[in-house]
């Protein structure tokens, strides 16, 4: 089974850009947590 999450951005290469940022390195707990429930692939699709 596969599960999507989806997000509209504003359309801003400089936000895009920070939220890419922020979101490249996840904490460990963060990760444990989703590895714990079962999700082994992280996917980032991004349609621009």
């Amino acid at each position: 089974m596969r599960y999507c999450l989806a997000l509209d951005l504003k359309d801003d290469p400089v936000l895009i850009a920070e939220y890419e940022r922020h979101h490249k390195k996840i904490w460990p707990e963060i990760e444990k947590s989703i590895r714990d429930s079962g999700i082994e692939k992280n996917g980032n699709l991004s349609h621009r």
